[in-house]
């Protein structure tokens, strides 16, 4: 692939124009101002999801003791598969920003 495009180093493409913001001794940038926004909405969202919902009970409830989860009606499997995958989507939003 060297033959083909060279090993010279490329910067990736930026999808947001970068502005500095310079508050006193401190620097922020844009970038880093969305990524605290989306960060603090995400974690907002899964504490809504996790505390005020049927799922995020049965997530709370699966987590203390499954067999007693699974006597109340509760569909283990189904709770776990939608853990992991909320988890995966937060590692995805992480890896994205």
């Amino acid at each position: 692939m060297i033959y083909f495009f060279s090993a010279d180093v490329r910067p990736f493409p930026q999808a947001i124009e970068t502005v500095k913001y310079n508050l006193g001794p401190i620097s922020i940038s844009n970038v880093q101002l969305i990524i605290l926004g989306i960060s603090i909405f995400l974690m907002v969202a899964l504490q809504f999801i996790v505390k005020k919902t049927k799922m995020g009970k049965a997530m709370r409830a699966v987590s203390v003791d499954s067999d007693a989860a699974q006597l109340m009606g509760i569909n283990v499997n189904q709770t776990i598969s939608f853990t992991f995958a909320l988890g995966s989507a937060l590692a995805g939003a992480a890896g994205v920003l």
